[in-house]
């Protein structure tokens, strides 16, 4: 999340080494951590790789406890790609799957779902999805989900015509990106707010600071 792409990798590759050692388990089968860095570097081809191998692999061990959160992470990376409809039914999966208490795959399909509603044109309907998951990850210390649900309902905001809002909830989620100290999802909502004042969106006081 800072931005050091080359000790990550290198920390994944010891990661590996040893995964190879004691061989393959649900835990190296699943390689969410390895996708939300291709993600974070802009490369969400190579976190799809990852993730449909972590699927095929954990679909053919038989566990369901950390699929939820690959088909939710897999929905995000095709979405990114601009597939919006496949990311769509990806969410599905994820749903169907997922546990009602487990908090990361809840937010994770709600908020790519949302996302892909307000392509469509279902601004009312990413909005409510998007609200239940600020209001799933908002008591947890769960910073930057808390944020990914902020961003998201940002976008099904904006999608109503409702920019004011969509600019507090956008605000919002660079607060606790920065809380976090997560520099690369900062940077990136920060840029997003510059985008909404091109667009004509008055800075809020949270953001005059700046």
């Amino acid at each position: 999340m800072d931005g050091d792409f080359e000790r990550a990798h290198a920390a994944f590759e010891e990661c590996e080494r040893l995964n190879q050692e004691m061989g393959i388990t649900v835990h190296s089968a699943a390689r969410d951590r390895e996708a939300d860095v291709a993600l974070l570097e802009g490369d969400p081809p190579a976190a799809e790789r990852l993730l449909r191998e972590s699927v095929e692999q954990l679909e053919a061990m038989g566990d369901r406890l950390h699929l939820p959160v690959i088909f939710g992470l897999l929905a995000r990376a095709v979405l990114a790609q601009g597939r919006a409809e496949e990311a769509g039914r990806l969410t599905e999966t994820a749903e169907r799957i997922a546990a009602r208490d487990d908090v990361s795959p809840q937010v994770y399909w709600r908020a790519t779902r949302a996302r892909v509603l307000a392509q469509r044109g279902d601004a009312a309907e990413a909005e409510r999805l998007a609200r239940e998951a600020t209001a799933l990850a908002a008591d947890t210390d769960w910073l930057v989900g808390r944020a990914e649900a902020a961003e998201a309902l940002a976008v099904a905001l904006a999608a109503a015509g409702r920019e004011d809002d969509a600019y507090q909830e956008s605000t919002a989620a660079l607060l606790l990106y920065e809380q976090k100290g997560a520099r690369v999802l900062a940077d990136a909502a920060r840029s997003a707010l510059v985008e909404q004042r091109r667009r004509g969106i008055a800075p809020l006081a949270a953001d005059k600071r700046r």
